[in-house]
């Protein structure tokens, strides 16, 4: 009988984990992205550099940059869940669903700060490296 009484729990933990890969509004339309106003999201992608969300990983682990430079991250999500590409300190979050790509402007930083995606963000990690 005290198994039984796991069982509700559980289930309830498992279906909240996929509850959290999903899309945050439910639409099904077109993904949110929080960007502050000093960031462009339609700049020109010429020299930019290339991240991919690969199912639960990103495909660099980290991003060299010169400190005070203008670069701009091409973010392709080419795994089955919503990611994102974030950076707290530099208020950069780009958020896409499986099959969408976007693009952010920003200021590289003087000082290593690490990325990552606000809905897997123990398996989703990486660093941007200032001297690049």
């Amino acid at each position: 009988m005290p198994w039984r009484m796991l069982v509700l729990p559980v289930l309830a933990l498992a279906l909240a984990g996929v509850a959290a890969c999903g899309d945050d509004d439910g639409s099904g339309g077109p993904s949110e992205t929080t960007v502050p106003a000093d960031i462009a999201t339609d700049a020109p992608s010429d020299g930019a550099t290339t991240v991919q969300a690969i199912d639960f990983a990103f495909d660099k682990a980290s991003i060299s940059g010169e400190a005070g430079s203008t670069v701009e991250i091409d973010f392709s999500n080419e795994g089955l869940a919503t990611h994102t590409f974030t950076v707290d300190e530099i208020e950069v979050d780009l958020q896409l669903s499986p099959g969408e790509s976007g693009s952010v402007r920003f200021t590289f930083p003087d000082e290593s700060f690490e990325f990552y995606c606000r809905f897997h963000p123990t398996q989703m990690r990486g660093t941007l490296e200032p001297g690049g």
